[in-house]
């Protein structure tokens, strides 16, 4: 078997501690020789507000550090844009043309698996890419899916923001922590999210 890109694509805004059990998960599963990319969206493709690419990112690339295992390709961070607002399918098509031996796996959470028919092109993102589902808390995936179990917690980006916003810590650092603190450290550095 050859080796595999595994993407995780998201808004990441902000990466939290269910996404980092995601990539500890992949990165389990995974072989020696893939590779698994952490792929923040530039522009949400139902049009809901993100903070700047950069941020995201970068709080991508601090979760990263504090579960990387070792000094390899894990946790890379993958941007390939060519305008602002690029589909998963553009990422797979450039993946495709820049890495033309390598298998394309595309880590997908199972309720947005329930729900392909608002993705762009859904139908050339499964030739491009072999489709991993995972599930978190309450999620099922489609008949004929073996799906990828995190055992995640149920955490929600819009609630960290909105506990960020207010000010309430509870549960954000210290036991059963939302964030690493590496993220936190980065939202608190850059006055992020209120």
């Amino acid at each position: 078997m050859g080796p595999r890109i595994i993407i995780f694509g998201g808004s990441f805004n902000p990466p939290h501690a269910d996404h980092a059990l995601l990539i500890q998960a992949l990165l389990n599963w995974m072989h020696e020789s893939d590779e698994v990319w952490v792929v923040p969206v530039v522009a949400h493709a139902f049009n809901k507000q993100l903070l700047p690419y950069e941020h995201r990112a970068a709080m991508c690339e601090a979760m990263c550090k504090s579960i990387r295992r070792d000094d390899s390709m894990i946790g890379k961070q993958a941007e390939i844009v060519r305008r602002e607002e690029t589909y998963m399918v553009d990422t797979l098509e450039a993946l495709r043309k820049e890495r033309p031996g390598v298998e394309l796996v595309l880590a997908i959470g199972g309720d947005v698996l329930c729900d392909t028919l608002k993705w762009h092109r859904w139908d050339d993102i499964t030739k491009l890419a072999t489709i991993l589902p995972f599930v978190r808390k309450g999620e099922t995936v489609p008949e004929g899916f073996e799906p990828l179990d995190v055992g995640s917690r149920g955490f929600s980006s819009t609630e960290i923001r909105e506990q960020l916003a207010k000010g309430d810590l509870t549960h954000i650092i210290g036991e059963g922590a939302k964030l690493s603190s590496a993220v936190f450290d980065y939202i608190e550095e850059h006055g992020l999210y209120g």
